[in-house]
């Protein structure tokens, strides 16, 4: 598999979809697929044994080119000769300097397997759809595993445009969005119901024109029509780069059970800079959360929305 060869493709925003061009599942022997995710870092999906330990991979089988890594298995929901278990291995790959990935060799204690690469690499798309092909109803584990493997380091770009394909296979639906509410301070208001969101403050995912991870702020109220399990929250937004509102799709996010996604409702309403703050003024009285959010939310509650408050006043006030 020749990295060089193969430049990260466009990550589509849809769930992934089976392709008949994409590479054959052929699993026989000793076979594995690749997707590379940026020039130093390729996903290899394969079938082995279970080892969820820590692993060595020697890269094209070379001692010199040997690095660290750990392998997501899961139990094949079909029998195959070529193992028991299906597996994920995140590869750094910096140590081939661009060279042509052709084999890969694992070890785990005493044991080694030695693997060759289909012939061209994956989309993430097309791997993630092999994934599931192994998995069945094991992916949605083995993508909650996969992204926070991949979510712990640095992220690029086109690690990010992974991570949210990923997510939009593997994570499941939770409540949706109602209120987004620009602010010319950069942070972005928004309000919905959801079951699996606390009120902390969350790293999370939006999902959209321009994927970006953000941190938000997470208030959460009582919502006496929904279930009991569900509850209304009110969070503020503020993404690593600049967002607009309007492009904001969903929002993935690491609840209590696993990664979740919070679609914008499709009627939702979307207000301005001078309208945000008596939003969150409205629901500021029923919102629970740690002090520190709640200041926050107070903060932004008394922000200047534009109205001529001394006009207002019930008496004459001189100026001046």
């Amino acid at each position: 598999m020749a990295q060089d060869e193969r430049p990260v493709v466009q990550q589509p925003a849809a769930r992934p979809s089976r392709s008949p061009d994409r590479p054959p599942m052929m699993m026989e022997g000793e076979m594995v697929v690749g997707s590379v995710i940026e020039d130093t870092l390729v996903l290899v999906l394969g079938i082995g044994s279970a080892a969820n330990d820590q692993v060595t991979a020697f890269l094209n089988g070379d001692p010199a080119m040997s690095v660290k890594t750990s392998l997501i298995t899961w139990p094949l929901k079909e029998p195959s000769p070529a193992g028991t278990h299906g597996f994920v291995a995140i590869v750094p790959t910096a140590a081939l300097r661009r060279g042509v990935l052709k084999t890969i060799m694992f070890q785990h204690r005493a044991k080694v397997a030695r693997y060759n690469f289909a012939s061209r690499s994956a989309s993430i798309a097309d791997f993630v759809a092999m994934i599931g092909d192994l998995a069945g109803p094991s992916l949605p584990g083995v993508i909650d595993e996969l992204v926070e493997g991949l979510i712990s380091g640095p992220i690029s770009r086109k690690k990010l445009s992974a991570i949210t394909v990923l997510l939009q296979a593997g994570a499941r639906s939770d409540g949706c969005i109602e209120l987004i509410g620009g602010s010319d301070e950069g942070e972005i208001f928004v309000q919905g119901w959801a079951q699996d969101l606390t009120p902390a403050v969350t790293r999370l995912l939006i999902s959209g024109k321009n994927p970006s991870l953000a941190e938000c702020a997470i208030s959460v109220f009582a919502r006496p029509d929904l279930n009991d399990e569900a509850s209304g929250f009110a969070g503020l937004l503020l993404a690593n780069e600049p967002v607009e509102p309007t492009d904001i799709e969903r929002l993935l996010f690491r609840g209590r059970r696993g990664w979740r996604f919070t679609e914008v409702y499709d009627r939702r309403l979307l207000s301005g800079s001078r309208e945000t703050p008596g939003h969150i003024r409205a629901i500021l009285p029923r919102v629970r959360s740690s002090t520190d959010i709640l200041l926050r939310m107070r903060s932004a509650a008394n922000r200047f929305d534009g109205a001529n408050t001394v006009s207002g006043l019930p008496f004459p006030v001189r100026m001046g």
